[in-house]
């Protein structure tokens, strides 16, 4: 496997883990409540990592839902997940749109 390659696998790997994580909060967020973050929809890492199925680390750490961490950092810095501090995240109006186009 030639550089290019191996960076292409690792660009389409970060869209498909991207993608995952926001069907996740958008299937958590109900749009047409009139709220896009009612109470109780707002999900933690971890509860992202176990709807998505994701075989947590073997030791349990500070880290265990770092891989989830990081995908929520890019979502939110693309603008489609917000986080509430000392709650968890949840999709934004332009992740929603993202998903419903």
């Amino acid at each position: 496997m030639n550089e290019n390659t191996r960076n292409a696998f690792a660009s389409y790997g970060l869209e498909i883990l991207k993608r995952s994580v926001l069907l996740v909060l958008y299937k958590g967020t109900d749009p047409y409540s009139g709220s896009l973050y009612p109470q109780g929809r707002v999900l933690t890492a971890g509860q992202i990592r176990e709807r998505l199925n994701l075989i947590p680390p073997r030791r349990v750490s500070a880290n265990t839902h770092a891989l989830v961490h990081g995908i929520l950092d890019y979502l939110r810095h693309d603008g489609h997940a917000h986080h509430y501090v000392q709650s968890g995240w949840a999709i934004t109006e332009k992740g929603i749109k993202i998903i419903e186009r």
